[in-house]
């Protein structure tokens, strides 16, 4: 079996992983662990169907001997009680074969995610350093409600920085208003916006081929208008959101104050378009994700 790496669509930056397996012997692990440039990896999961072998612990052992975070994940498919002392059990298990502060993770096929996938993303989202955080946590595929929130956390948290560089550059005025701001920009960061919440063509279609569904069925669900985006659009959703301070912005320009009122006028315009813009793609990826769901949900029913 070959190593192979797969891209984020969106991120070529990111980059996950599937190593072939190290084998069965404890001697095929060390050798595992010398061929494999481990340095690479910001973290490594180890998957097991049952239970973590001798070659396994020898592997893990070696990896947190370089600072790596490791994540040991099992696939198991029981009720919530036997999950939860499974976990304890591999858990006590570990510790007693030398494993420091061993994370496991139990993924169940039957939904039961109590011990599995989400919590194992938000585990391994918060032991990323910040800009690599960012990275992964937006990266995160939208099929599950969890993800889109944190996303949405996520660019929240950065849109004042935008704000802030468009109303510095200030390169192109908004017909109407009494201030400027970069156009480019914002059209640029609301289309990287929409692909990161899955609402791009290119994700839908790949949703739908994910989920079974038609790709108009996702996209008939999209009603935010920053999907598509255009500098006139840009330019009119400012100027109506400035609103009721057109009038005073005019009046400031004929004082000594009159550009720092412009600046802060066009930051706390551009400011509430991007929070707006966010939070309809968010609204319209959850309603896009139950579409795709409730297909899924049918099929496997029938």
């Amino acid at each position: 079996m070959e190593c192979k790496m797969h891209r984020d669509p969106n991120n070529e930056a990111l980059c996950i992983w599937d190593l072939c397996g190290t084998g069965t012997s404890d001697s095929q692990a060390t050798k595992y662990l010398e061929r494999m440039n481990f340095d690479r990896y910001d973290c490594v999961i180890i998957l097991s169907d049952k239970t973590f072998k001798d070659h396994d612990v020898d592997l893990a052992k070696g990896i947190q001997s370089k600072g790596k975070a490791l994540y040991f994940v099992l696939w198991m498919d029981d009720p919530i009680k036997t999950l939860e002392n499974k976990q304890k059990d591999c858990i006590d298990d570990l510790m007693k074969k030398g494993i420091v502060c061993p994370k496991v993770f139990l993924i169940s096929p039957s939904g039961n995610d109590q011990f599995g996938f989400e919590k194992l993303l938000e585990v391994l989202a918060g032991d990323l350093p910040p800009p690599k955080r960012r990275a992964f946590v937006l990266a995160l595929p939208n099929i599950i409600s969890l993800n889109i929130e944190k996303k949405k956390l996520a660019i929240l948290n950065e849109i004042w920085r935008v704000a802030s560089a468009s109303a510095a550059v200030a390169m192109v005025p908004v017909p109407g208003v009494g201030f400027a701001c970069d156009i480019s920009l914002l059209v640029m960061v609301l289309f990287d916006y929409c692909r990161r919440f899955g609402l791009d063509s290119a994700s839908i279609k790949r949703l739908a081929k994910t989920m079974g569904n038609k790709p108009e069925e996702l996209q008939a669900v999209i009603t935010s208008k920053f999907v598509a985006v255009s500098p006139s659009l840009v330019a009119s959703v400012l100027a109506k959101i400035a609103g009721k301070k057109i009038i005073m912005s005019n009046i400031l320009k004929f004082f000594p104050l009159g550009c720092l009122a412009a600046a802060t006028l066009s930051f706390s315009a551009t400011y509430a378009m991007l929070k707006m813009a966010v939070e309809e793609m968010a609204t319209d990826a959850e309603r896009m994700l139950g579409i795709a769901l409730t297909v899924d949900e049918r099929k496997s029913v029938d």
